[in-house]
């Protein structure tokens, strides 16, 4: 009976479930031979949505220019919320401050760019674990500049850095150097801040908790 036992304890030890690590080989076993994704278009419903949207904000743009200008004046760039602590001196140094740090990482990226990110998923996932390789203007070419500058990420970093340049310029023009700021400049930096703020926060959120959870 003793035996048995032991025989029976040497099987359930020997056979284990299998871990993560054995499915994530498994995995990369099985999807090591396929060809790696590298273009993927938008379906065409995406593209039909896409285009409704843009149409139904197109028609409505004149109504959204006259809710615009009325909070696109200079008083609205050139004021502080803390007098005593901040004047619009040192507010507009830091608004050039962010707009300088923002802009000059996406031109070093631009052209000077040499990054290689693996991307892995979880075990059980459909999609390919792969490599993918930043390349700027000096180190790859020019399609491979462009690739790195044309995503979503890039472009609301960008956007960011833009809107604080014009709100730190707007003020500067207007009540320092006396010029007069065309409306349309006004207009652009509202549309500017509206549009980068909240991009901004979407692109932290995802990288944070969708791309990678466990950082």
């Amino acid at each position: 009976f003793a035996a048995k036992e032991h025989a029976a304890a040497t099987m359930a030890a020997t056979t284990t479930t299998p871990t993560a690590s054995s499915s994530n080989d498994n995995h990369n076993k099985n999807t090591k031979d396929k060809p790696v994704l590298e273009d993927a278009p938008p379906s065409w419903h995406t593209r039909l949505v896409v285009a409704l949207l843009s149409s139904y904000f197109l028609y409505y743009a004149p109504q959204s220019l006259e809710s615009i200008d009325e909070i696109a004046t200079v008083d609205t760039f050139g004021r502080t919320l803390f007098p005593s602590i901040l004047s619009i001196g040192h507010v507009i140094v830091v608004r050039f401050a962010i707009a300088a740090l923002l802009l000059s990482v996406n031109v070093y990226h631009f052209f000077y760019g040499n990054l290689d990110l693996p991307l892995s998923y979880y075990p059980g996932s459909k999609l390919q674990p792969a490599t993918v390789r930043f390349r700027g203007l000096f180190v790859g070419n020019i399609r491979t500049a462009l690739k790195l500058n044309t995503s979503f990420t890039k472009w609301s970093v960008a956007l960011l850095g833009v809107s604080f340049f014009l709100n730190g310029f707007i003020p500067l023009a207007a009540l320092y150097l006396e010029w007069g700021v065309p409306r349309d400049l006004l207009r652009l930096a509202v549309l500017a801040w509206t549009m980068s703020a909240p991009a901004a926060l979407l692109v932290s959120l995802v990288v944070k908790y969708v791309l990678w959870p466990h950082s």
